[in-house]
């Protein structure tokens, strides 16, 4: 992960290359029959595997039936609601996770 390179194919509003520490990536196996998610160190507060791994549980069947971009669409939507969720109670409430509230100038809209 932290020599991944994705290139703007899939997000048109993007210059340039992403950067691989704010990106969830969904990894699928058709070989092995095998799915997992991989994402960057600045995620790390925000995603809990257990949640996330339901995901790909809930897509199960249509991963069974060959039916691909069906299953990774749901399984992403899924996993980045669950991920958003947990990182709008976290910037809401920092102090509550016992991290430090962003400064007035770093807020959204600026400061004073």
């Amino acid at each position: 992960m932290n020599h991944l390179t994705v290139d703007e194919a899939g997000f048109p509003n993007h210059q340039g290359p992403l950067d691989p520490q704010w990106l969830l990536v969904l990894v699928l196996d058709v070989r092995t029959d095998t799915a997992c998610f991989m994402w960057g160190y600045e995620l790390d507060p925000y995603v809990e595997p257990d949640l996330i791994n339901k995901s790909i549980m809930k897509a199960r069947i249509p991963l069974r039936e060959s039916m691909l971009l069906q299953a990774a669409g749901a399984i992403m939507k899924n996993a980045v609601q669950l991920v958003a969720r947990k990182a709008r109670s976290k910037v809401r409430h920092p102090m509550r996770y016992g991290l430090t509230p962003p400064t007035p100038e770093d807020r959204k809209g600026g400061g004073a």
